[in-house]
């Protein structure tokens, strides 16, 4: 990822846009192609495709490939309950439907024999909507793709600081290590000049490189200069790049009594004594409960940070005793250690048995590169499609690791049984959804009947089926899923509609006093 003679981070790690040789910038600002990260936007309704024409003797099987882009399977998200509803973001009717894309993707598409190109036009409305988009948060459908709003910088930094620490970097990975990468790369292509390089990085001179983008290591090996000798390049780029540092065993979080020990911290001590006094006396006192929820947010903030700073001496250090161990093994003729499995890493979304079409996803964005230009097309045309398979599955939240004692508890066989009834098996969704039926408003259910209804919209083999019809350990807990998962992210032009009973409700009181009258979910004063 990043192999190359990169820049290294230091104290440079900031926008290099604040500066006085970048006045050339601010007049391209009118022309020059927007960035992904800028606008998101589609400029041009019409997307120029290559197709390499295709002779009669080729085989049926490569008679498909063809040069498309990724933009091929843009779609617009529409409610409408019309079921012939123009949902094709294409000018091209006959791509509308998404289970029929994969097959018409396979029918040839050729060009015209006076012709280089085939053009696939987009339709005007598309200009102004954002490719990467945000999701929104339903009472009913879960997440769902935004309608236009894109996602912030912000998400996509946060992001790319994840992406290196799961890759192993010892550095901070930020959206510049990219920009800084490939300026030191088309510095030292002999196919780049100059004048190209700050081109295609938009500086008005070399000073900005020169300054902000140069990497201060010299990947050049100087000693062969001197000596006029062969340069030892590969090894050279090895040493000078920052995935040189890259580890997979190095620890992403911290373990369970690191992440408990931030407790003992004079400053959160103190914090934690004042909000017991506070307890004590509050007695109902909304003044007293104020300064109670703000004690407690400036418990949350400094117990984040101070686990993120011990997170980074963790992996800072982490280099020098690992390898400490593993001289150690190896003179005593041992193998490496493996990593040790904590209780949290068990429980991750990782080690959950993987959606079939997230196994899809993982094998086609990590196939390899193919030795044809025509593998090299089908192997898009499979990343592609994966992802458009992937993206209308939801993913399950993220288990929750702290007091995991206590939900190991309450899987216990009580969660299986209700009053007076026999267990229910967890894979039954149509048991599950026989129980979420009441027969008067006393009777109370500990399964959400929202939760089985997007259950039934699921193939079989879906694991998160299981996830959906659980019952909830008390009629309790379920009032609190509901309020918490459902009513509060009921959105102001949502469609409320209950898949189980087929019956759409007008607004938020409709689905509560059909909740509780119907499947015996009471959500007072939510």
């Amino acid at each position: 990822m990043f192999d190359s003679d990169e820049y290294q981070p230091s104290d440079m790690d900031t926008d290099p846009t604040n500066n006085s040789d970048m006045e050339f910038d601010s007049d391209l600002e009118d022309t020059r192609p927007p960035s992904v990260f800028d606008t998101n936007k589609h400029q041009s309704s019409d997307i120029e495709t290559d197709l390499t024409s295709q002779s009669g003797a080729e085989s049926e099987s490569e008679s498909y490939i063809c040069n498309l882009s990724p933009d091929y399977f843009l779609q617009i998200e529409d409610e409408s309950d019309d079921d012939d509803a123009d949902q094709t973001a294409f000018s091209a009717a006959t791509l509308k439907q998404l289970d029929g894309i994969e097959r018409r993707w396979k029918a040839k598409l050729d060009i015209h024999p006076d012709e280089d190109e085939l053009p696939l036009p987009l339709k005007k409305c598309m200009d102004e909507t954002f490719v990467f988009r945000d999701t929104d948060k339903t009472a009913v459908k879960g997440f769902i793709l935004s309608s236009n709003k894109q996602i912030t910088y912000g998400m996509i930094s946060k992001w790319t600081k994840d992406i290196g620490v799961f890759a192993g970097f010892i550095f901070t990975v930020i959206l510049y290590t990219l920009r800084y990468n490939s300026a030191n790369e088309f510095d030292n292509s002999p196919n780049i000049s100059d004048g190209l390089r700050n081109l295609l990085l938009q500086h008005a001179n070399s000073n900005t490189f020169r300054k902000h983008y140069l990497s201060r290591v010299v990947s050049v090996d100087t000693m062969a200069v001197v000596r006029r000798t062969k340069q030892q390049n590969a090894l050279m780029r090895q040493a000078c790049s920052i995935g040189y540092s890259a580890s997979t065993r190095r620890p992403t979080h911290l373990t369970a009594e690191q992440s408990a020990a931030v407790d003992g911290d004079p400053e959160i001590q103190k914090l934690l004594h004042q909000r017991q006094e506070l307890r004590k006396v509050a007695k109902g006192s909304p003044k007293a409960r104020e300064k109670i929820e703000s004690i407690t947010k400036a418990l949350q903030s400094l117990r984040v940070k101070l686990r993120r700073e011990l997170k980074q001496q963790y992996r800072q250090g982490w280099s020098r005793k690992q390898a400490v161990v593993d001289i150690e093994r190896q003179l005593a003729g041992q193998t490496f250690e493996e990593s040790p499995v904590s209780l949290s890493d068990e429980s991750s979304y990782s080690a959950q048995e993987q959606h079939p079409a997230q196994k899809r996803l993982f094998e086609a964005l990590t196939a390899p590169v193919a030795d044809t230009l025509e593998g090299e097309y089908q192997r898009r045309t499979n990343a592609v499609l994966a992802v458009m398979a992937y993206c209308p599955v939801q993913e399950s939240p993220l288990p929750r690791t702290r007091n995991q004692a206590m939900v190991n508890k309450n899987r216990s066989p009580l969660i299986l049984n209700t009053a007076g009834k026999d267990p229910l098996p967890m894979n039954d969704i149509g048991t599950a959804i026989a129980s979420v039926f009441v027969t008067n408003r006393d009777e109370r259910s500990r399964r959400c009947f929202l939760c089985i209804g997007r259950a039934t919209t699921l193939q079989p083999s879906d694991p998160a089926i299981e996830r959906l019809i659980n019952p909830f350990y008390s009629p309790g807990d379920l009032s609190k899923h509901f309020k918490r998962r459902h009513l509060s992210n009921i959105q102001p032009n949502e469609k409320l509609h209950c898949r189980l009973c087929d019956e759409t409700l007008d607004d938020k009181m409709h689905l509560q006093n059909h909740a509780e009258t119907v499947h015996g979910t009471v959500s007072h004063g939510g």
